[in-house]
């Protein structure tokens, strides 16, 4: 059962002591859309090393995956999500008025999943297989109409890989240094397709917020994402100590597992344009692209400015 804070002030209180101190907190909830893990850890490294409250947030993170983050931001149940540019964008479209302002990774970080020994090569061989893949995945619709494939049973992942394991010529969906590395475990032999390599490339794990929240709070919202990306810098040289404290609230995901996970989704995260913009960094021509792509497989109807979609405003070096 989730708790989701509402706006308002906390006093803060010294870990160390136990005392109170003066300074006050203003409280925002982020809403992650899955659980505690390396592809999130911006969030809980500014949490775990007190980046949040040196920017005056007391930041309550809700972790799950049975909730739409656009619907709980667009409630105002949460001030900040997490979620695909692709969904952002189709959210847009239906006029739910939100827009992104960091994208955590500048390369969509999806992957197939198939065994070596299933003559797999490409995108174009992946005709007549049963494949698991989330309910709703638009990069999936994407693949199935630019190569054509035909006689695919699409079954619904659960999050198990027993299924796909067990079946030489199934795929499944993944995320890179997750199921790749679980099904090794394993000791299957199997190989990945990176979903962007397909064409199907839009912003991953990108923070949004409400348009009117940010015209309303444009320091709480600039003040927000500095501190998450501060995470994300730090995370970088010191994932061993953020990804034990993930670990105690996602005990699925062991600590060694998500190091490999750490260093496995490093140049999505720092690579791409990221490289001289900073973390967090979005791109019009990127844009541009997601939307081509959501008209051509129809997930929306007409095309909208990208303005109305993201801004880079409120990120460190950018500001509004």
């Amino acid at each position: 059962c989730l708790v989701l804070a509402v706006c308002g002030t906390s006093t803060a209180t010294n870990a160390s002591t136990g005392s109170s101190s003066s300074t006050k907190l203003t409280k925002v909830s982020a809403i992650l859309g899955w659980y505690a893990e390396p592809a999130r850890a911006g969030f809980y490294a500014a949490q775990k090393l007190g980046y949040y409250k040196a920017a005056g947030l007391d930041v309550n993170l809700i972790a799950g995956a049975d909730v739409s983050p656009e619907q709980v931001v667009g409630s105002g149940r949460a001030q900040f999500g997490y979620d695909d540019g692709d969904a952002i964008a189709q959210s847009v479209s239906q006029s739910i008025p939100i827009e992104g302002i960091a994208a955590s990774y500048q390369t969509f970080g999806f992957i197939l999943l198939y065994h070596k020994n299933s003559g797999i090569h490409g995108f174009g061989q992946l005709s007549n297989r049963t494949a698991y893949i989330f309910p709703g995945s638009l990069y999936w619709e994407y693949i199935v109409k630019k190569y054509h494939l035909t006689g695919v049973k699409q079954v619904a992942y659960t999050g198990s890989l027993q299924p796909f394991l067990s079946s030489s010529a199934s795929i499944n969906q993944g995320y890179l240094g997750v199921e790749n590395y679980t099904a090794s475990k394993h000791g299957i032999g199997v190989g990945y397709l990176l979903v962007a390599n397909s064409g199907y490339n839009p912003y991953s794990n990108v923070i949004f917020t409400m348009k009117s929240y940010a015209a309303a709070h444009p320091a709480l919202v600039r003040a927000f994402v500095d501190a998450t990306v501060k995470g994300w810098n730090a995370y970088k040289t010191d994932y061993k100590t953020v990804d034990t404290y993930m670990n105690q609230f996602n005990k699925g995901f062991s600590a060694a597992a998500m190091d490999v996970n750490a260093v496995a989704q490093e140049s999505l995260v720092f690579g791409g344009d990221a490289k001289s913009h900073g973390v967090g960094y979005m791109s019009p021509a990127r844009w541009r692209a997601t939307v081509a792509h959501l008209l051509y497989i129809g997930a929306m109807k007409k095309s909208l400015p990208i303005s109305s979609m993201y801004t880079n405003s409120f990120l460190p070096g950018h500001g509004r």
